[in-house]
């Protein structure tokens, strides 16, 4: 039952970096990492609590060295769950029911708010959008009963999955969710510095 008795005129979630109001979002890096990293996959229905900060560095991780992505669309993968920090994490089969339509239509003005305080590109890449659905079925594998055997697939992805894991991509949930949040700084801390060192004007020596 909701403690508002009328609808709030600018509703708002408190974070670690203070209110964060729907008419006025300020997104901070550090509040989503806080967020993310206890916020569970799988709606906390998972074997071990694998947290959305972890599916996002595994998301940035895949699009750089398995799909070819750049640095950019890796930022964009580390980031792609962004809202889920102020919006919660919903099971994708609940999303599309008909009850569920207006949080996706807020979803998507948070997300599209979202991408443009960090400068990605209003809708989801595609090598993003891959590497989601491949983390998604290396996700399942791990920490799912059926092992994501029962899940849609549109696109044939589970058996490229499936050979990553084979590869090396086992997954091992962090005992801390602190660590998750460390981590989800620390891998985009990365890329940041990796796209300056990339764009930084080469010196030229002089001769003679």
């Amino acid at each position: 039952m909701s403690r508002y008795k009328k609808p709030m005129v600018d509703p708002y979630t408190h974070t670690q970096g203070g209110r964060f109001y729907r008419g006025r979002p300020i997104w901070q890096l550090e509040s989503i990492a806080h967020s993310l990293g206890q916020l569970p996959r799988f709606t906390g229905n998972a074997s071990s609590l694998w947290s959305v900060a972890e599916h996002s560095i595994l998301v940035s991780l895949l699009v750089e060295y398995e799909l070819g992505g750049t640095l950019e669309e890796a930022v964009e993968g580390n980031l792609h769950d962004a809202t889920e920090s102020i919006l919660n994490d919903i099971a994708s089969p609940w999303k599309s029911t008909l009850e569920l339509k207006g949080y996706k239509t807020l979803e998507k003005e948070f997300d599209l708010s979202m991408r443009a305080t960090f400068g990605l590109p209003d809708g989801m890449s595609e090598v993003v959008k891959t590497a989601d659905w491949l983390a998604l079925f290396i996700e399942a594998y791990h920490f799912i009963p059926e092992k994501g055997e029962d899940f849609f697939d549109p696109d044939g992805l589970r058996p490229k999955a499936l050979q990553l894991i084979h590869k090396g991509y086992t997954l091992r949930a962090l005992e801390d969710w602190r660590l998750a949040r460390d981590a989800f700084l620390m891998r985009a801390d990365y890329l940041q510095k990796a796209i300056g060192k990339r764009d930084r004007p080469k010196r030229t020596r002089k001769s003679g």
